[in-house]
């Protein structure tokens, strides 16, 4: 909102009808692409700046990958790969969701799976499931990300001891004490864009961190532990709750997809600062020595099996 309101004041709106040819682009050739690829622009969550401010069809593909960067000789382009990874994962969360949400229907895996009916409304399918692989496929993305970031800033800590919530700080006795400098010294926007996104997540173990600006972020970190350690349940009619003495973590179906379409647009947004981020960070550098360009050519759709 804020995006499109800057942008009025930028430009009349004479300059903003005038743009011609936004929805000219192609959008696949078969129908289901086609819906798909609809489906994503109208949620926001292509991989593409763009689609924040127009749901036509230039917006339609994830453009977005980190920059050229200035390497040792010996250096691979680490960074790189763990962004190639980060997009296919969201990329492919995204379609389990889209594909659950848009073409409900039965899958012959079900069949033959014999299980009691508790009478509480539970659903229990491959749709279901496609659901939760879709959650917790895009939420563990912000810990890679803080992945990267650690290793990129040189931020210190050991691979195993990252999350996303944590890169941000330094430590003194296990306890945060302020901003780690390496960070704020950047002064880079993005990042710290990426810095008060961290702000929407919630980390029970941490009691620095319980508190959240994010009103759903306890309950998307709940989801994702008992969705991978717990009881967790999905029923076509019911309010979030605990249940079962605390056993079980119950929401309906439709909240359930809800929240986690909201769970991508956060990720979307982190993937698109930390793009943003390094770009404003290699532009700074400067580089008296000799250098070779290395080139590298984009991966083409049709060797992706």
């Amino acid at each position: 909102i804020a995006l499109a309101q800057d942008l009025e004041e930028r430009f009349d709106n004479k300059q903003l009808k005038d743009l011609e040819g936004l929805g000219d682009y192609n959008l696949g050739k078969s129908k289901g692409e086609q819906r798909y690829r609809k489906w994503c622009l109208n949620n926001k969550l292509f991989l593409n700046p763009i689609n924040d401010i127009s749901i036509e069809s230039i917006a339609a593909n994830d453009c977005i990958l980190l920059p050229a960067m200035t390497l040792e000789y010996d250096q691979t382009p680490v960074y790189q790969t763990i962004f190639n990874q980060i997009k296919q994962e969201f990329v492919t969360g995204r379609f389990l969701l889209y594909d659950v949400i848009t073409q409900l229907r039965r899958h012959y895996s079900d069949n033959g799976n014999l299980q009691m009916d508790t009478l509480d409304y539970a659903t229990y399918s491959f749709s279901i499931e496609k659901v939760k692989i879709a959650f917790r496929m895009c939420y563990s993305i912000l810990d890679k990300i803080g992945y990267l970031l650690n290793d990129y800033l040189d931020l210190g800590y050991k691979p195993d001891q990252v999350s996303f919530r944590k890169i941000w700080y330094i430590y003194k006795k296990n306890k945060p004490v302020g901003l780690n400098t390496k960070v704020s010294n950047t002064k880079n926007w993005a990042f710290r864009g990426l810095f008060w996104l961290s702000k929407d997540l919630y980390e029970k173990h941490d009691l620095e961190f319980v508190s959240s600006i994010e009103p759903d972020a306890k309950d998307l970190a709940l989801m994702r532990n008992f969705i991978e350690h717990k009881s967790f349940k999905t029923v076509e009619f019911g309010e979030l709750s605990f249940v079962d003495n605390g056993l079980t973590f119950l929401i309906s179906r439709a909240e359930f997809e809800l929240r986690t379409i909201k769970l991508f647009r956060l990720v979307r947004a982190a993937m698109i600062y930390l793009s943003l981020g390094i770009n404003q960070e290699e532009s700074k550098k400067a580089n008296d020595r000799p250098t070779m360009p290395v080139y590298f050519i984009d991966l083409k759709d049709n060797s992706k099996y």
